[in-house]
């Protein structure tokens, strides 16, 4: 028996068999008060001395939902972490996090980085308008010349 459960015994002993309050002995053994009630009352509710253990896996609530999740995020590749959640929540009763969800994903080989083309450039009308605009640029002989306001801005402004 570890050092702590040795402990955790007697406060429990003296609340429970000697008739401390859970302050007093919190006090005499010098624990935090909050322990103490916590260990009396996990004690009175299980019966149990020992701490319950600690870690796990807690994607696991996710593990049933996998396919789920691959067809939504399939289906709606632009949706936020917040809103699968919300989604999780209202679809399935399932309570999950961000950090949860996005550990998910990564194990799928799902990242939710922004790419650095525009999803839009796949619809037909704009992929009409980019070659419009290709056609147009041919016929001005290669000479575009770009002019930043900000910069022609701050020339006025420093003008006498």
């Amino acid at each position: 028996m570890a050092h702590e459960e040795t402990l955790r015994i007697r406060v429990i002993k003296a609340v429970i068999e000697d008739g401390l309050s859970r302050n007093e002995a919190a006090r005499i053994f010098r624990v935090g008060i909050a322990s103490t009630i916590r260990w009396v009352n996990t004690f009175e509710e299980t019966r149990r001395t020992a701490p319950l253990l600690t870690g796990g896996d807690r994607r696991s609530v996710l593990k049933p939902h996998r396919d789920w999740l691959l067809e939504l995020r399939s289906k709606e590749n632009d949706l936020t972490l917040d809103a699968i959640v919300e989604r999780l929540l209202r679809t399935h009763g399932v309570e999950a996090d961000k950090s949860m969800l996005s550990r998910f994903f990564a194990a799928e080989g799902i990242s939710f980085k922004k790419t650095v083309r525009a999803s839009e450039q796949d619809r037909p009308d704009v992929a009409e308008r980019r070659e419009a605009w290709r056609r147009a640029q041919k016929s001005l002989g290669g000479r575009l010349i770009f002019l930043d306001q900000s910069v022609l801005q701050s020339n006025e402004r420093s003008s006498p």
